[in-house]
């Protein structure tokens, strides 16, 4: 269970991303309670899994600053997050039909997450960014594990 001021946003990221009415869509979920089981945190740790996904890991980046307001001092935090998506590619689906199908799906998540970002009970998101850009597992040189495809975000919280 996320305490800390570094394992919080993770925790609260992975709360946004599962009430994103397309990330439930599209991993088959009810609501955002049954959303959460294709959340990981750091990667994938089951032997066996099911795609769409997402991962959720600690960014390169940490701030906590001091700022003052009339005789009360405050810390203001802000951080970054790594948020990547794996999703598999329908049988049988041309490759223009394959990635407008991954980038709508990851579109319409971004676009849900911004919605509720900064409402009562989410995270502040600040800045989203690729980090790796999608490409198709059938691309690498290496023995894919399936045919999907995979995007990489660094997504900037707090103020």
């Amino acid at each position: 269970m996320a305490s800390g001021p570094l394992s919080l946003p993770m925790e609260h990221l992975k709360t946004l991303l599962s009430n994103s009415a397309t990330f439930q869509s599209w991993v088959g979920a009810a609501d955002a309670a049954e959303a959460l089981a294709s959340i990981y945190m750091v990667r994938v740790d089951e032997e066996t899994f099911t795609r769409p996904l997402a991962v959720i890991d600690i960014g390169e980046k940490y701030y906590s600053n001091i700022r003052s307001g009339g005789g009360a001092n405050f810390f203001q935090k802000r951080g970054e997050l790594l948020l990547m998506f794996e999703a598999d590619v329908v049988e049988g689906s041309t490759s223009e039909e394959a990635v407008l199908n991954f980038l709508d799906n990851v579109g319409g998540c971004l676009a849900d997450m911004e919605e509720l970002s900064g409402t009562p009970e989410f995270l502040s998101l600040h800045e989203i960014e690729f980090d790796e850009a999608p490409t198709r597992s059938i691309d690498d040189e290496e023995p894919p594990e399936g045919d999907f495809y995979r995007v990489k975000f660094i997504v900037t919280w707090g103020l």
